[in-house]
Protein backbone atom coordinates (compact mmCIF):
# COMPACT_ATOMS: atom_id res chain seq x y z
CA UNK A 1 0.00 0.00 0.00
CA UNK A 2 1.38 3.52 -1.04
CA UNK A 3 2.62 5.36 1.96
CA UNK A 4 1.74 9.64 0.65
CA UNK A 5 3.78 11.53 3.49
CA UNK A 6 1.88 13.85 5.57
CA UNK A 7 -1.68 11.92 3.75
CA UNK A 8 -4.96 11.13 5.98
CA UNK A 9 -5.77 7.57 6.40
CA UNK A 10 -7.97 7.61 3.64
CA UNK A 11 -5.62 9.07 1.08
CA UNK A 12 -3.44 5.84 2.35
CA UNK A 13 -6.22 3.27 1.67
CA UNK A 14 -7.71 4.90 -1.36
CA UNK A 15 -4.37 4.73 -3.25
CA UNK A 16 -3.55 1.22 -1.69
CA UNK A 17 -6.67 0.14 -3.28
CA UNK A 18 -5.83 1.99 -6.28
CA UNK A 19 -2.56 0.37 -6.91
CA UNK A 20 -4.06 -3.53 -6.00
CA UNK A 21 -6.83 -2.79 -8.17
CA UNK A 22 -4.49 -1.46 -10.80
CA UNK A 23 -1.92 -4.65 -10.39
CA UNK A 24 -4.62 -7.11 -11.23
CA UNK A 25 -5.59 -5.43 -14.57
CA UNK A 26 -1.95 -5.52 -15.66
CA UNK A 27 -2.18 -9.14 -14.88
CA UNK A 28 -4.96 -9.53 -16.47
CA UNK A 29 -3.91 -7.68 -19.75
CA UNK A 30 -0.35 -8.94 -20.00
CA UNK A 31 -0.27 -12.61 -18.48
CA UNK A 32 -0.05 -14.40 -21.56
CA UNK A 33 3.64 -11.97 -21.79
CA UNK A 34 5.35 -13.47 -19.20
CA UNK A 35 8.19 -11.10 -19.63
CA UNK A 36 6.66 -8.02 -20.16
CA UNK A 37 4.55 -8.21 -17.33
CA UNK A 38 7.42 -9.16 -15.58
CA UNK A 39 9.19 -6.09 -16.53
CA UNK A 40 6.57 -4.07 -15.55
CA UNK A 41 5.86 -5.46 -12.24
CA UNK A 42 9.72 -4.89 -11.69
CA UNK A 43 10.17 -1.58 -12.32
CA UNK A 44 6.72 -0.96 -10.08
CA UNK A 45 8.83 -2.68 -7.25
CA UNK A 46 11.90 -0.93 -7.70
CA UNK A 47 9.59 2.42 -7.70
CA UNK A 48 8.06 1.40 -4.26
CA UNK A 49 11.09 0.05 -3.14
CA UNK A 50 12.58 3.47 -3.23
CA UNK A 51 10.16 5.57 -2.54
CA UNK A 52 7.21 3.98 -0.73
CA UNK A 53 8.95 0.90 1.06
CA UNK A 54 9.89 0.68 4.49
CA UNK A 55 13.27 -1.60 4.89
CA UNK A 56 10.40 -3.78 7.07
CA UNK A 57 8.27 -4.20 3.66
CA UNK A 58 11.23 -4.61 1.79
CA UNK A 59 12.18 -7.58 3.63
CA UNK A 60 8.09 -8.76 4.20
CA UNK A 61 8.34 -8.53 0.54
CA UNK A 62 11.36 -10.54 -0.19
CA UNK A 63 10.56 -13.41 2.43
CA UNK A 64 6.99 -13.84 0.82
CA UNK A 65 8.57 -13.58 -2.37
CA UNK A 66 10.76 -16.57 -1.79
CA UNK A 67 8.38 -18.92 0.59
CA UNK A 68 5.25 -18.08 -1.63
CA UNK A 69 7.18 -18.91 -4.93
CA UNK A 70 8.56 -21.92 -3.09
CA UNK A 71 5.05 -23.38 -2.21
CA UNK A 72 3.36 -22.58 -5.50
CA UNK A 73 6.33 -24.90 -7.24
CA UNK A 74 5.72 -27.58 -5.03
CA UNK A 75 1.84 -27.48 -5.33
CA UNK A 76 2.19 -27.23 -9.42
CA UNK A 77 4.79 -30.16 -9.15
CA UNK A 78 1.89 -32.54 -7.30
CA UNK A 79 -0.72 -31.14 -9.49
CA UNK A 80 -2.79 -28.93 -7.37
CA UNK A 81 -3.49 -26.26 -10.20
CA UNK A 82 -1.77 -24.93 -13.45
CA UNK A 83 -0.99 -21.66 -14.89
CA UNK A 84 -2.12 -20.52 -18.70
CA UNK A 85 1.23 -19.12 -19.27
CA UNK A 86 4.26 -20.58 -16.97
CA UNK A 87 7.54 -19.74 -17.57
CA UNK A 88 10.09 -21.95 -14.52
CA UNK A 89 9.26 -25.19 -12.54
CA UNK A 90 5.50 -24.36 -13.56
CA UNK A 91 5.00 -21.02 -12.33
CA UNK A 92 4.93 -17.94 -14.21
CA UNK A 93 8.36 -15.69 -14.45
CA UNK A 94 6.55 -12.20 -12.67
CA UNK A 95 4.95 -14.63 -9.42
CA UNK A 96 7.32 -13.43 -6.65
CA UNK A 97 6.31 -10.12 -7.56
CA UNK A 98 2.83 -10.77 -7.14
CA UNK A 99 3.68 -12.85 -3.55
CA UNK A 100 5.65 -9.51 -2.13
CA UNK A 101 3.23 -6.99 -3.24
CA UNK A 102 0.64 -9.09 -2.14
CA UNK A 103 1.94 -9.73 1.45
CA UNK A 104 2.88 -6.04 1.93
CA UNK A 105 -0.48 -5.22 0.67
CA UNK A 106 -2.01 -7.21 2.99
CA UNK A 107 -0.28 -6.63 6.18
CA UNK A 108 -0.32 -2.56 5.52
CA UNK A 109 -4.11 -3.11 5.19
CA UNK A 110 -4.65 -5.01 8.07
CA UNK A 111 -2.51 -3.04 10.45
CA UNK A 112 -4.35 -0.08 9.59
CA UNK A 113 -7.75 -1.72 10.09
CA UNK A 114 -6.25 -3.10 13.39
CA UNK A 115 -4.83 -0.20 14.29
CA UNK A 116 -6.26 3.06 13.29
CA UNK A 117 -4.01 5.47 14.91
CA UNK A 118 -0.27 3.31 13.53
CA UNK A 119 0.89 5.51 10.59
CA UNK A 120 0.99 3.09 7.92
CA UNK A 121 4.91 3.22 6.48
CA UNK A 122 5.89 4.76 9.59
CA UNK A 123 9.80 3.08 9.66
CA UNK A 124 9.41 0.65 13.24
CA UNK A 125 11.67 -1.96 14.66
CA UNK A 126 11.94 -4.90 12.08
CA UNK A 127 11.83 -8.40 13.96
CA UNK A 128 15.83 -8.54 13.08
CA UNK A 129 16.28 -5.06 15.11
CA UNK A 130 14.70 -7.27 18.25
CA UNK A 131 16.81 -10.38 17.27
CA UNK A 132 20.20 -8.89 17.14
CA UNK A 133 19.25 -6.71 20.62
CA UNK A 134 18.63 -10.97 21.71
CA UNK A 135 22.09 -11.77 20.68
CA UNK A 136 23.48 -8.66 21.96
CA UNK A 137 21.90 -9.59 25.94
CA UNK A 138 23.11 -13.45 25.68
CA UNK A 139 26.71 -12.44 24.28
CA UNK A 140 27.09 -10.28 27.12
CA UNK A 141 25.71 -12.86 29.68
CA UNK A 142 28.31 -15.37 28.82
Amino acid sequence: MAYIKNAGREKVLLSGLLLFAAGVMVISLLYKNNYLLTLVMAIGWLVASKFVFTKRDNCMFLIAALLGTAAEIVAVKFGAWQYANSTYFGVPLWLPLLWGSATVFIARLTEMLINPKLKIGKPRKSMFGAIKGVKKKFAREK
